[in-house]
């Protein structure tokens, strides 16, 4: 999990900081946080792929409201895949979800969205065996879930969309070498100097001991959209801008240009949406209704704690735009002291102890954060300033709050030799 984050989290241009445990909040305050929370709690449970119980129902009828579900997860846990099905599955015929966003990479979405790929999870872990850098996430709960969206999702565009850059090369040039057959001998070469440069390096996954954007090349894969010119908007086009953005966003990273980095990464997932989007509008001939699945920190509405407009206050004012709505959601662990990512024990920009503190730790529950929104000056002025930051964040900037009690670490039975 550390490597993964070292390079997940370092893009988003943001270091994950333990805070000091929190002063208590003065009797009135606490009580009145308790109540709200106590209140506006609600159930539900994972059975048999489906969602049940009033908090069931009542997401459900947040989402069927909303054009947008955003859902901000922590990664590589086995539940939230399962959730992301569940969603889909219960939303697609009573609310017209059609579509689902992810963190993960452009190319390897492309792909699972069409045939053979699409909706079949044995060709999705086989796609993953050839090319073990192409999923940005590559848990056994995850690629299910990844097949299981292209199997349930019925829109005429594509039903994943890859918002992250990539990881790997291998895969988007070899996509782009068989596209491009009657490229000119320069570009072919270039291509096929590229492919045969990272296969030999990811046949293993391992990203702290090598990652292939660990040289500059954006000027070479530019280079290749003017051997090539290939049209707007064409699959040649769209594998050329993921490779040199890739590429741009882990060069930031390597010469600490952390904003320029973040700035980067989340511009391209809105570029990257839109794209999308679009496909979808025009081939549905309707506003595309979609479930995000990113982490936290990109699904905030406003400025994220990287002090970045994010993705999620992008799709917020789009829908506003549209004449609608979004909707949040933001996940977390509530296992017992000492268990699997328990909420002290997993430190983020959240001050989930004082809202989770009387839930129960071997259930799910999802608690309505809006009312905590008119009393927020009284609960927070029992807080440390950067508490009261964060508290801030997470009560304005996701509408909901989803604690998973038993919540337990994704498996990798189907890709063992992965390290991140």
């Amino acid at each position: 999990m550390r490597r993964f984050i070292s390079i997940t989290a370092a893009c988003g241009a943001a270091a994950i900081i333990a805070s000091k445990p929190a002063p208590a909040p003065n009797a009135s305050a606490e009580q009145l946080l308790d109540s709200l929370v106590a209140a506006n709690a609600r159930s539900l449970s994972l059975d048999r792929g489906r969602l049940t119980g009033s908090g069931a129902e009542w997401l459900f009828a947040e989402a069927s409201r909303a054009q947008f579900l955003a859902i901000g997860e922590e990664h590589n846990v086995t539940e939230i895949p399962a959730l992301i099905t569940a969603l889909i599955t219960d939303l697609a015929p009573r609310a017209g979800y059609r579509y689902v966003a992810l963190e993960q990479d452009p190319a390897a979405m492309r792909a699972a969205s069409v045939s053979p790929l699409r909706g079949r999870v044995d060709s999705v872990l086989a796609y993953a065996h050839r090319y073990p850098h192409a999923f940005t996430f590559m848990s056994d709960q995850e690629l299910a879930m990844i097949a299981d969206v292209g199997r349930v999702a019925n829109g005429r565009g594509n039903p994943l969309w890859g918002l992250d850059q990539s990881f790997g090369v291998t895969h988007a040039l070899d996509r782009l070498g068989i596209i491009t057959r009657d490229a000119p001998p320069e570009a072919a070469a270039l291509i096929r100097a590229y492919r045969d440069s990272a296969s030999a390096k990811e046949r293993v996954r391992d990203l702290e001991k090598y990652h292939y954007m660990s040289a500059a090349k954006s000027e070479d894969f530019e280079r290749l959209g003017q051997l090539l010119h290939p049209p707007a908007n064409s699959e040649a086009a769209f594998l050329i801008d993921n490779l040199v953005v890739s590429d741009r966003v882990y060069r930031y990273y390597r010469e600490r240009r952390g904003y320029d980095n973040g700035y980067e990464r989340e511009e391209f997932m809105k570029r990257r949406f839109m794209d999308e989007y679009r496909r979808a509008e025009a081939a549905d001939h309707a506003a595309p209704k979609v479930i995000l699945k990113m982490g936290h920190w990109h699904l905030y509405r406003g400025i994220g704690p990287s002090n970045l407009q994010t993705l999620g206050n992008f799709v917020s004012e789009l829908a506003r735009v549209n004449g609608g709505r979004s909707f949040h959601v933001s996940v977390h662990g509530n296992n017992p002291a000492g268990g699997y990512r328990t909420l002290t024990a997993w430190p983020d920009s959240f001050p989930d102890p004082l809202i989770a503190r009387s839930l129960p730790t071997d259930a799910w529950t999802i608690v309505d954060l809006r009312p905590l929104r008119a009393n927020y000056r009284r609960i927070a002025a029992a807080l440390r300033p950067d508490q009261r930051d964060q508290f801030a964040r997470l009560v304005f900037g996701f509408d909901a709050a989803l604690y998973l009690g038993g919540m337990r670490p994704a498996t990798f039975e189907n890709n063992p030799g992965v390290a991140y």
